[in-house]
């Protein structure tokens, strides 16, 4: 596999991983899939463990990414353009209320990839 479809791949595995995180509400893996520096990637990691330990739960069938797209290259930095669609999400707190929930939607993301010690991770997400 080239770095360019490297990085790609971790884009659309990214996306998986959140959205095995959203059903389980276990982050450990989707994690793994991005760097410190990610700091909404950081963010919908937090909301979801917050959830998780106030005994709530997450309906929703998640995002999915239509496309991916590298729009520019930096040594071992790509960016990568993803049209996303995701669906709509219900947060139910412990008792089964509905506390938060939006409509879902589609767009643009714009997310840094990077490589270190031979790994590709998602670095940003705007």
């Amino acid at each position: 596999m080239t770095d360019d479809e490297a990085a790609m791949e971790v884009v659309k595995k990214h996306y998986q991983l959140f959205n095995a995180a959203l059903m389980s509400l276990d982050t450990s893996q989707l994690r793994k899939s991005f760097s410190s520096t990610c700091a909404s990637c950081d963010s919908d990691a937090k909301v979801i463990e917050q959830i998780k330990a106030k005994g709530g739960r997450i309906e929703s069938s998640g995002m999915q990414v239509i496309s991916v797209t590298i729009v520019d290259r930096q040594g071992s930095r790509l960016l990568i353009k993803a049209q996303v669609a995701g669906s709509p999400i219900v947060i139910h707190d412990a008792s089964g209320k509905v506390i938060d929930s939006s409509t879902g939607g589609s767009g643009v993301k714009n997310i840094l990839t990077s490589k270190a010690s031979g790994v590709w991770l998602v670095e940003a997400i705007t």
